[in-house]
């Protein structure tokens, strides 16, 4: 067993209900997918929640990932058009190519070292999509937060536009779009007190920390294969 699969196994069903940023995030996703329908391969699918999002009508959708109880409740309610697969990032290999290709609310959680771009690049069509997303560097909350995930080994990476950039380009694709992720969108905002008060004084007042995109807590990057 992966010394990862036992934190998801035992949280599928916690993040299963998604909140927030997780939530913001796929939207944001399912509308460019839903916009160029096409062959989708889905990495780290996690529960289905990008998946259920899709009009799989117009999309053949592909579910990849590793967590046994992830993948069951990714199954649920969904047709037996789409298939789901256990596998990992880096040996996900499918004959077929993909005009997409999702890894959502993952990235950050891979550990360093590896160039997981040249593994995705191999299931894409040339000029097929990229989507992911990162957890923004530069946002004071993600800056001073932990680096790693709670109660468990698993990294919490935080990284810029600029620096994946370059590391995309290495493996053939070009950034052409961002989305910028903000708390002031989000379906539940936090309510805590002390959080309430840093957000009033500390990072001069919340439109500036929760509004401005160059301080957005999260960041959705579509990138083109060249």
């Amino acid at each position: 067993m992966d010394k990862y699969n036992w934190y998801w196994d035992k949280n599928a069903k916690i993040y299963h209900k998604q909140i927030g940023m997780q939530y913001l995030i796929r939207e944001e996703a399912a509308k460019i997918i839903n916009s160029n329908p096409g062959k989708v391969l889905d990495l780290a699918c996690g529960p289905g929640l990008l998946i259920k999002k899709l009009d799989l009508s117009k999309s053949k959708v592909i579910g990849v990932d590793f967590s046994n109880e992830m993948l069951k409740l990714a199954k649920k309610g969904i047709d037996n058009k789409t298939k789901f697969y256990k596998r990992k990032i880096q040996n996900h290999s499918f004959k077929e190519e993909f005009d997409t290709v999702t890894l959502i609310n993952t990235y950050m959680n891979l550990p360093k070292g590896k160039n997981y771009f040249k593994y995705i690049s191999k299931s894409l069509k040339l000029n097929g999509m990229f989507i992911f997303d990162i957890r923004n560097k530069f946002n004071p909350i993600m800056f001073l937060g932990s680096e790693k995930l709670r109660n468990s080994n698993i990294p919490l990476n935080k990284h810029s536009v600029y620096e994946l950039r370059k590391e995309l380009k290495k493996s053939g694709f070009k950034i052409v779009d961002t989305k910028w992720i903000s708390y002031n969108k989000m379906a539940i905002i936090p309510k805590n007190r002390i959080l309430k008060i840093l957000r009033q004084t500390l990072f001069f007042g919340h439109k500036l920390f929760f509004s401005n995109k160059l301080l957005a807590p999260a960041i959705l990057i579509i990138a083109r294969k060249e």
